[in-house]
């Protein structure tokens, strides 16, 4: 079947609808049932390889965020493919980000990391410095960030936020602002957390992104909690799993539920005589867990096991307790979430002292103590600083040569 009187259309898909999908970086989406099998038309039966590179990288964006991670790798690899045979650099680079970024999800971060690194490579061989390299920097970071490395995701939100910048990109600058405040929240900034969360919500109000105005309000309930303001927080994680669940976005949901559990926690512990809010708390640390297992997210499935294992342990279940937290141990240690890990073996601590077993309490405790020298907080905390002054300085001086 030729393209016919889908060609019209089509090239309305491509041209407007594709662009901002790839420029805007996995934003989503409303596609009707016959948008996208509009798009299947193009990648299937197009003559031309770069519509139909095209058309297969907007369907694995697509597919990414619906957390589909197995049709997203289908049209990803497709569109890889033919953007290699073809000699289509831009088209190669993006097939490679959101490949790399449906492996983060899945928490493989080797392969994360091999694709964002061969992404990198190619827009710097063919001296591409458009919002696709920066999109490159802004995966690279969440790879490293999952992997304890702050230095290096600094780094690289830093290198993103710059070139997003500079290309004019809304959306990039939004999602590298939102990410900034994920990292300076794991780093106990909460003030520049706090800042960094408040430019990405002033930036999307005109641009009404659902996915990133998700994001923004996550971040606002994670320093809501911190800062004791559980009522907050509960308002905030609702928004949040509201504006996931409209858009489609499982691993969203299961975020948003993962710290709805942390909230109703919260609450517990300023009413520890309502037991209520312990099984609303393991409610959606289950149903984390159950949407990060569906899509095969090992790091969401670690914290939907703690969680549970939190609430067994306050019902005074220590050998429940130990049980969930083992696994998420095995898990961390599996794709080496050396944060994770540490934490988790204090966890483990607590519960074997809890049961009187002073063996194996000492045991976890001599694991925790050591890898806690080895995470190094305050000398990531420095690094990120570093490059946050680094990028102002550049800033400053890109200001000063314009005016010349």
């Amino acid at each position: 079947m030729k393209m016919s009187h889908y060609s019209i259309y089509i090239k309305l898909v491509i041209l407007t609808i594709f662009i901002r999908a790839t420029t805007s970086h996995a934003q989503n989406y409303f596609f009707s049932t016959y948008q996208i099998d509009s798009i299947h038309n193009v990648a299937k039966n197009s003559s031309s390889v770069v519509e139909k590179a095209k058309a297969h990288n907007l369907l694995g964006v697509y597919f990414e965020s619906q957390s589909n991670y197995s049709l997203a790798k289908l049209h990803l690899k497709n569109a890889l493919v033919i953007s290699k045979k073809h000699a289509l650099p831009k088209e190669e680079i993006v097939a490679l980000n959101y490949l790399g970024y449906v492996f983060w999800h899945e928490s493989d971060y080797d392969n994360a990391l091999n694709y964002h690194a061969k992404a990198l490579t190619i827009a710097s061989q063919n001296n591409i410095t458009s919002s696709d390299k920066a999109f490159t920097y802004l995966m690279l970071g969440n790879d490293h960030y999952d992997l304890g490395d702050y230095s290096k995701t600094s780094e690289n939100y830093f290198q993103a936020l710059k070139l997003f910048e500079t290309n004019g990109d809304t959306t990039g600058i939004i999602q590298t602002h939102n990410r900034l405040s994920k990292l300076y929240f794991k780093l106990g900034d909460l003030k520049n957390a706090q800042l960094q969360a408040k430019i990405a919500g002033q930036l999307n109000k005109n641009t009404n992104y659902i996915r990133e105005t998700a994001v923004t309000y996550n971040n606002f309930g994670n320093i809501a909690i911190e800062q004791g303001n559980p009522d907050s927080a509960l308002s905030f994680f609702t928004t949040t799993l509201l504006n996931f669940t409209t858009c489609g976005d499982i691993i969203g949901q299961s975020v948003a539920s993962i710290n709805l559990g942390d909230t109703y926690l919260s609450l517990y512990g300023k009413n520890k005589t309502s037991t209520s809010l312990l099984d609303s708390a393991f409610i959606y640390y289950n149903k984390s867990y159950l949407l990060n297992k569906a899509v095969s997210n090992k790091f969401g499935m670690i914290y939907g096991l703690w969680g549970m294992g939190d609430i067994a342990y306050l019902k005074g279940e220590n050998d429940k307790a130990i049980q969930y937290f083992n696994t998420a141990l095995t898990t961390a240690v599996n794709i080496s979430a050396k944060s994770e890990e540490c934490n988790l073996y204090w966890k483990i601590f607590e519960s074997y002292k809890a049961k009187g077993d002073k063996d194996n309490a000492f045991l976890y405790l001599e694991k925790y103590a050591t890898l806690q020298k080895a995470v190094g907080k305050e000398s990531q905390t420095k690094a990120l600083l570093r490059q946050e002054n680094k990028y102002e300085i550049e800033k400053k001086y890109f200001r000063k040569k314009m005016q010349r």
